[in-house]
């Protein structure tokens, strides 16, 4: 009987440091989970499965997709004509018939001289896009109307003939 009491205390005792040792693992496992702060997708993992890091370092670079940014390549003519609040019509092959009208953000400088190309930055937010339906790595195109003037005939550019008297349309009547 003594002998039994001895296991039985023996085997608790057992059960006890098992259980210890549960609540220490759960405790390291809740310690290895990352969460974003915001919805977001992952464009970068700068650690791999297993390593170890310190409190503060980065492991993810997250790109949230409440807030997302369009950069516009544009010519020095139309970035001067542009200015923060213009309204810009987003479309992507992707999504056929679907035009966001978003406000142009900021037009920075030409970071390069050389190339003479500014940047126009759109934000997209929840209210333009709802659905979420533009994603990062989208290819889009972009529109804006630089000037209106009412009642007036307007044709695309390259209809224009230039001479030495100035851009002449010229009207062919069958």
């Amino acid at each position: 009987v003594d002998r039994a009491r001895a296991m039985e205390r023996n085997e608790a005792a057992r059960v006890a440091q098992l259980e210890a040792d549960l609540v220490l693992e759960r405790r390291r496992l809740q310690q290895g989970v990352l969460l974003a702060p915001f919805d977001a997708i992952v464009t970068a993992r700068a650690v791999s499965l297993g390593s170890y890091v310190e409190a503060g370092e980065a492991c993810f670079e997250l790109l949230s997709l409440e807030q997302r940014e369009i950069l516009l390549e544009l010519p020095p003519r139309v970035a001067m004509q542009l200015q923060p609040g213009s309204i810009v019509t987003v479309e992507s092959d992707e999504l056929p018939g679907v035009a966001l009208e978003c406000a142009l953000t900021t037009v920075l400088p030409a970071t390069d001289p050389r190339a003479r190309v500014f940047t126009g930055v759109v934000r997209i937010g929840p209210d333009e896009d709802p659905g979420q339906r533009l994603v990062p790595g989208m290819f889009v195109r972009a529109s804006a109307n630089l000037r209106s003037v009412e009642g007036a005939l307007t044709v695309p550019i390259d209809c224009l003939a230039e001479d030495g008297g100035g851009a002449r349309i010229v009207v062919v009547q069958p």
